[in-house]
């Protein structure tokens, strides 16, 4: 049996993104670096053997050269300037290694964007394993300790507690699972647009996962991306009346529990109000407000001790790089959202999604990561028309 080449570089590809998504902090396999390498090493080895050349659009270029190679080399050189010429207590290393997956633009644009599709499925997946995990562990009590055990171990998942109201239930929280509003947004498409039973399952399927993951940050997400998604997308304006009405009149009939649930104070949020407070602190010295303490640095917090990194993305990337690399950082990561412009319209969903992650990643440190790096170079790949890309 004959294998296309390119199946080859889609086996590493696909592999590289399920090590990404199931083992986010590479503790069970270990393989993100070597599925990296192979998947990139295939692509290249493919398009020499197809004698193709290696062109990738100016833009592209310049955005991962300033996103992932300008940016870290200066601010890499502030911290060393300002500890004194020596790179003690630097802690940047692990970091560079999430700016290394940005690189991955530009083969999967030298492999036509094919890895779109198997990006999608591996979110469902994630999404069915969520769904599978909860009703395991309701329905067999006894394994709750050693799937928690295990998920605990190797990073992979947590099991909160919360209670939205009267209701009170247990969640299967994946590490990775803000990324499943990528492929909320793919099936709100496809279902709104074309409705159909398998569409309508895999939305509903996503949706659950995203409830069942159990923090404020997804289940708001969801809901207002389907509602957003909704409105942007459907074509019937009566409908679209009927929903304003159901969700406004959800929201007064659930407005104490909402108004408890925003602005209740668990510890989690005890602890990003002290970051703010010590962030603050910091701006106050005008070399940090300026120029940051640098790409590696850290500082002292009072709830956690040393802190490389907080929950806090855009405060931190100020405290990294301050206002002058810092703006052109926040500049290079909402960049993308004008790609709105140009796409047609069942192309713009990937931008909305995109849009509600870079509102997410607020108050959770989860942008610059192997994942969030991945999610901006399939964001970044969007504008380019690839015919294998079904959605």
């Amino acid at each position: 049996m004959r294998i296309r080449l390119s199946h080859i570089s889609k086996f590493f590809g696909s592999l590289m993104l399920f090590s990404c998504l199931f083992d986010p902090q590479d503790l069970l396999f270990g393989m993100k670096i070597p599925l990296f390498l192979l998947f990139i090493l295939s692509v290249t080895i493919i398009k020499y053997i197809k004698k193709e050349d290696f062109n990738v659009p100016t833009e592209l270029l310049i955005f991962v050269l300033l996103f992932s190679v300008l940016i870290p080399f200066i601010s890499t050189s502030v911290f060393y300037l300002r500890n004194s010429f020596s790179f003690t207590g630097y802690q940047g290393l692990p970091y560079l290694k999430a700016y290394l997956f940005l690189t991955l633009t530009f083969f999967i644009y030298f492999d036509k964007n094919r890895l779109m599709s198997v990006f999608i499925k591996m979110l469902l997946t994630l999404s069915i394993i969520t769904v599978l995990l909860f009703f395991i562990i309701i329905s067999f009590p006894k394994y709750f300790n050693l799937i928690y055990a295990f998920g605990d171990k190797y990073g992979i998942f947590a099991m909160p507690v919360r209670q939205y109201g009267s209701l009170r239930y247990i969640g299967i929280y994946f590490h990775t699972a803000p990324i499943l509003v990528i492929s909320l947004g793919y099936y709100l498409n496809r279902f709104i647009r074309n409705r159909g039973t398998s569409n309508f399952i895999c939305l509903f399927i996503t949706i659950l996962a995203l409830l069942l993951s159990n923090t404020r940050n997804t289940v708001f997400s969801t809901i207002l991306m389907s509602v957003v998604f909704y409105l942007i997308f459907s074509r019937n304006i009566n409908n679209r009346q009927l929903l304003i009405i159901v969700i406004f009149s959800v929201i007064v009939f659930f407005l104490p529990d909402l108004v408890k649930l925003i602005f209740s104070r668990p510890d989690s949020d005890k602890t990003r109000s002290q970051f703010v407070r010590e962030y603050f602190i910091l701006f106050k010295d005008p070399i940090t407000l300026f120029f940051g303490q640098g790409f590696g640095s850290s500082f002292v917090s009072a709830k956690r001790g040393i802190v490389s990194l907080s929950e806090l993305t855009y405060f931190e990337t100020l405290r990294r790089f301050g206002l002058v690399l810092g703006m052109l950082q926040f500049f290079l990561m909402f960049y993308p959202l004008l790609y709105w412009k140009t796409l047609p319209i069942d192309k713009r969903w990937i931008i909305i999604a995109y849009a509600y992650y870079l509102l997410m990643v607020f108050f959770n440190p989860f942008y610059f990561s192997s994942n969030g790096m991945i999610i901006l170079s399939f964001v970044l790949i969007a504008k380019y028309k690839f015919q294998n890309l079904d959605g």
